[in-house]
């Protein structure tokens, strides 16, 4: 079973203010990467066409796309092979198993509309810590399908509170109506037949629902029921779909990610049962209904849709195949992503040229970054009255990073997890490795074995580690600081309201990825960006020996 079904199925459902958090982490496979400040962001930011794929460089196909390329992935993702850290983590977490949000979190039973909503917020919570922890195998299969059972089935009973609630207004009860859609949704992910029956009963009543939203959700969920009966051969043919396709983007603001999802799914479908121009139908549908889109990654997903066949996209998935291995040819990487553009002169291409630049940074090749930051500032001017405030935002956070080798740091507006301030100048004279990290960051987790050797190895010689959480809920990286003992400083915004990513010191260096790690030297200028993994030694012992 695929444990990202508990998620994956909210998502499909996701118009309501319960509805899935795209940004949480999620279960992916992957061995190394960088976390984007995407992830981190609200449902109203998803995730831009810049997220780096989760597959690692050596596993990429023609369906990836461009920016898949880098030698990191940008989002939280499931352990690969596993590092020194990787198993130290799977004995905290068998211990302290129990107490975790799926495991704890209790049913209520109250009127009170907020009380609801933000047990609601609670349950989805735990859902979303239960797949992070199915995902990283601290949990086996029948202990994941129960946990996610027991949270379904608690929020469709707390849905079904709250739409019932004497209290609640009428967006309220509509939001408990869409919880326990989503409930119903999440338990069929797991394969629960009565879970199924429900949900299609549901749906089918919820469809001649006067109100439009809930009878749109409820149409995006019978797609699903209507693959299924002509997967199963209770259809032969697939008018019916075909039928419910074309009614599903009645309103503008239909035009989201549960559609695009269910419609991806009819397009597989209908392509693996042989109604090949039904398939293509739905393929041309997807990209017209997306292409404009004001949401960064939905565009991204149609322009991969429409590009993914051309030679000119394979040549580009060759030649950035193997970044970040010493078999890598710049000028070879440089000359197919600018073949890429001349096949497809659009803003949807320049946008997704964009998305590569911090994964090539990040993987060393720094100046080939430059090359493409230059590249895609000069395309750019060829569309000067679109929307390009994706890009803009590309190209400066590359640049305030690129600013920062050989100057000073401002690291100002920090608190330690022990409440006091950083005190700047008491690492004067010292060699820092300041390290941007976050608790459901596995690449983060992954350098911290390396970090941890460099501070044992070099501590008495001026070596010390600063550590930036970018935890938006410093409860979850402060007692990760706490089971760690880490013998070093760990320090977070000191604005309560702009943490993580959204933090001044993060928007200030253009750190807009993680593990984003920066050496400075005694001399307090930054010395080296990216020293990661086997980097981090040598480059602390070109440093430790210049005195102050």
């Amino acid at each position: 079973m695929n444990r990202s079904a508990l998620i994956g199925c909210a998502c499909v459902l996701s118009a309501g203010v319960l509805g899935c958090d795209r940004s949480a982490p999620q279960p992916v496979a992957t061995s190394q990467g960088t976390v984007s400040a995407s992830d981190q962001a609200s449902d109203a930011a998803v995730q831009p066409p810049n997220e780096i794929s989760s597959m690692d460089v050596a596993e990429v196909d023609s369906n990836q796309d461009l920016s898949d390329m880098g030698a990191d992935a940008t989002r939280p993702g499931a352990n690969g092979n596993g590092s020194d850290f990787t198993g130290q983590r799977q004995r905290i977490s068998q211990i302290e198993l129990e107490a975790r949000p799926f495991a704890t979190l209790q049913p209520i039973t109250t009127s009170d509309p907020q009380a609801l909503i933000e047990h609601l917020r609670q349950i989805d919570a735990a859902l979303q810590d239960l797949v992070l922890a199915g995902s990283s195998n601290f949990l086996d299969e029948s202990t994941f399908t129960a946990g996610g059972m027991r949270l379904g089935r608690m929020k469709q009973a707390a849905g079904a509170q709250l739409a019932a609630s004497p209290n609640a207004n009428l967006e309220q009860r509509k939001a408990g109506t869409i919880a326990q859609l989503v409930a119903l949704s999440h338990m069929s992910g797991l394969r629960d037949v009565q879970a199924a029956q429900e949900l299609e009963r549901f749906a089918t009543d919820l469809a001649v629902s006067g109100d439009a939203d809930l009878a749109h959700q409820a149409r995006v969920v019978l797609i699903g029921f209507e693959l299924q009966a002509l997967q199963n051969g209770l259809h032969q043919q697939p008018d019916a779909l075909m039928a419910q396709v074309a009614e599903l983007f009645g309103r503008e603001q239909d035009r989201g990610f549960p559609e695009f999802m269910v419609l991806q799914e009819a397009q597989q479908v209908l392509s693996q049962m042989g109604f090949t121009d039904a398939a293509e139908n739905v393929r041309q549908i997807r990209i017209a209904a997306y292409r404009t889109s004001p949401d960064a990654q939905l565009r991204g997903e149609a322009w991969l849709i429409e590009v993914q066949a051309s030679q000119a996209y394979q040549n580009f998935l060759q030649a950035f195949g193997s970044l970040g291995s010493d078999e890598f040819d710049s000028s070879a990487a440089l000359a197919a992503l600018r073949g890429l553009h001349q096949a497809f002169p659009t803003l949807q291409t320049l946008e997704q040229i964009a998305t590569t630049i911090a994964n090539i940074e990040y993987s060393g090749q720094v100046t080939l970054s430059q090359d493409v930051a230059s590249f895609t500032q000069q395309a750019l001017t060829a569309f000067a009255t679109a929307d390009t405030a994706y890009i803009d935002k590309a190209l400066s956070d590359h640049a305030a990073r690129m600013k920062l080798v050989n100057s000073t740091p401002a690291l100002d507006g920090l608190v330690g997890f022990d409440g006091q301030p950083l005190d700047w100048s008491a690492y004067e004279g010292k060699v820092v490795l300041v390290d941007f990290w976050a608790s459901w960051c596995l690449k983060c987790m992954r350098e911290i074995p390396a970090i941890r050797q460099a501070h044992q190895a070099f501590a008495e010689q001026g070596f010390v580690v600063l550590s930036i959480n970018m935890d938006e809920n410093l409860a979850n990286g402060r007692d990760f600081v706490q089971q760690q003992n880490f013998p070093w400083r760990s320090f977070h915004s000191a604005d309560p309201q702009a943490l993580g990513f959204k933090s001044p010191l993060a928007r200030q260096l253009g750190v807009n990825a993680i593990p984003f790690l920066m050496l400075v030297g005694r001399d307090g200028r930054v010395a080296e960006l990216h020293v990661r993994g086997s980097k981090l030694r040598p480059a602390i012992e070109k440093l430790i020996g210049t005195q102050p």
